[in-house]
């Protein structure tokens, strides 16, 4: 379930800027990025500043690197989803789905 205010946008100039996002890009704004711009003051400005403490903070990664690990696994989450089970831990096995 998502809140209206959430889906369209709490104001005007957020309405315009997620329709806007959503036209250019060819794709639905992600649910993260509606919500930042829900209630800006109360849970988006302060959210902003950690995530870009966190992604461009002091790191022995660039900000390059981090990116592309972020990507890498939201990529593999995406493929675990399409096949319709749940990403495998470090040291587990998948039970054979095919029969040899």
């Amino acid at each position: 379930m998502r809140l209206p205010e959430i889906e369209r946008g709490d104001g005007f100039v957020n309405r315009l800027l997620i329709s806007f996002i959503s036209m250019v890009s060819g794709m639905r704004l992600p649910d993260a990025a509606r919500v930042a711009f829900y209630h800006k003051d109360f849970f988006g400005v302060p959210m902003g500043a950690w995530t870009q403490a966190a992604m461009r903070g002091p790191s022995p990664w660039s900000v390059a690197e981090r990116e592309l690990m972020g990507l890498h696994g939201r990529e593999m989450e995406r493929v675990h989803l399409l096949r319709g089970r749940p990403p495998r831990r470090r040291g587990e096995r998948h039970a054979k789905t095919r029969s040899r």
